[in-house]
């Protein structure tokens, strides 16, 4: 053999030339975190929010995922998420819809058409998952303890010993589990204070107007300071001085109608510092009821009282609109034209125009019913003189005050 070859033939058989090797095992998809986990204390339950992923981490899609699951330690803002999940106890487990072949999937810039749609119980990915949690529990271990302070940012005279002592807290987080039983990433972990709720809330007042309603409602009384136990009694100083502020807000809920059902709805955005609250959703004729829970936040963690007694209203329409503007009467043979600037109510029914023929005597309609025009022409003989004003009137039969008169005589 030449020395060539035989080179060649040694090198083929460490690389191994021509003989394929086993099949690699096909690459696991894990499914990308939840998202838009949030959650929001009200009383002694806590509502949990998420959104269930609907890719994998590579991006295709669907999701390789059967559940996702919630865990819950009662720990500091900043514990780590891994700590979270180790050391807290899973509170949810959320069964999904899964892909029939995991790896069946299409890329991220392919439509959605040309997926195969996960089946079975559960939730639909990208669907949002709601979870409550009953801390009842943990207030009877003592987890939920009652605020050294519970209300203000008022000033403390004194200096501060150490840094503001936090309250405690529940913190949670959310992961999904692929087919195979493996967790993909975790979400971020949300808290909410575990510290004795506010009082419930008061009962509002509710008036309107033409435009708006307005709810109020007394300031949230400030409850007292329970004293300390008795082994504490050295660290009274600092524990005073050094505990976090805790702010007072208020939630509006409108609250649905006791013979239709429903879960009431809360309409302010984030919760509010004065205690009024305008609610634009004016609707002549439709029963609006709201209730107020007070809002304590502790550490930027905001944690509801009961729902207050709820307070009820039926706006009704006996508003007039504004009178009408800048009448002008023009004259012609046979007749004289009023036109006049329109108004800008909504409920605009229409306008009657009013006519008297001298100074003292009483104004008459000529529209015996509203017209929708800006314009009206009395057929008049040559030579008429007479005086005009406009009035509005909307849906609900309210007429304005007149316009300011126009005067004028008929062409001759």
């Amino acid at each position: 053999m030449k020395p060539a070859v035989a080179v060649g033939l040694l090198a083929c058989m460490i690389a191994g030339c021509g003989k394929k090797g086993p099949p690699l095992p096909p690459l696991v998809k894990l499914p990308v975190a939840p998202t838009n986990l949030t959650a929001e204390r009200r009383a002694s339950m806590v509502d949990l929010s998420l959104t269930v992923p609907a890719a994998n981490t590579d991006g295709t899609r669907p999701a390789n995922v059967s559940r996702v699951e919630i865990y819950a330690l009662t720990a500091p803002a900043s514990t780590p998420d891994a700590v979270v999940l180790k050391q807290g106890a899973r509170i949810a487990s959320i069964q999904v819809k899964t892909p029939r072949d995991p790896n069946q999937t299409v890329e991220p810039d392919d439509p959605d058409t040309d997926i195969e749609q996960p089946e079975g119980p559960g939730l639909d990915q990208g669907a949002t998952a709601h979870v409550l949690e009953d801390l009842t529990a943990l207030a009877q271990t003592g987890a939920i303890q009652r605020a050294p302070r519970s209300a203000g940012t008022e000033p403390v005279e004194g200096p501060l010993v150490g840094p503001p002592l936090a309250a405690p807290a529940r913190q949670y987080l959310a992961v999904g589990v692929n087919q195979r039983g493996r967790r993909g990433p975790l979400s971020k972990h949300v808290g909410v204070p575990l510290i004795v709720p506010p009082a419930r809330g008061p009962q509002p007042s509710v008036s309107y107007d033409e435009s708006a309603i307005t709810v109020a409602w007394g300031s949230a009384p400030s409850s007292a300071t329970p004293p300390p136990p008795a082994d504490d009694a050295a660290l009274l100083p600092s524990r005073e001085l050094a505990i976090t502020p805790i702010e007072i807000a208020y939630n509006v809920y409108d609250v649905p109608d006791s013979s239709t059902g429903g879960a009431a709805t809360r309409l302010t955005n984030a919760p509010v510092r004065d205690a009024r609250f305008v609610d634009q959703r004016l609707a002549w004729g439709a029963e609006r009821c709201y209730a107020v829970r007070i809002v304590e936040i502790v550490d930027a963690l905001p944690i509801e009282g009961d729902i207050g007694p709820a307070r009820c209203v039926t706006p009704v329409d006996t508003f007039p609109p504004a009178a009408p503007k800048k009448p002008t009467a023009i004259a012609r043979i046979g007749a004289i034209d009023i036109l006049w600037d329109p108004n800008e109510e909504k409920d605009l029914a229409g306008y009657l125009v009013l006519r008297r023929e001298g100074p003292e005597a009483p104004f008459t309609r000529l529209t015996p019913e509203p017209i929708d025009r800006t314009n009206f022409s009395d057929l008049v003989p040559q030579g008429f003189r007479a005086i005009y004003a406009i009035e509005a009137v909307d849906k609900a039969g309210n007429v304005s005050a007149m316009s300011p008169p126009t005067d004028e005589e008929s062409a001759r």
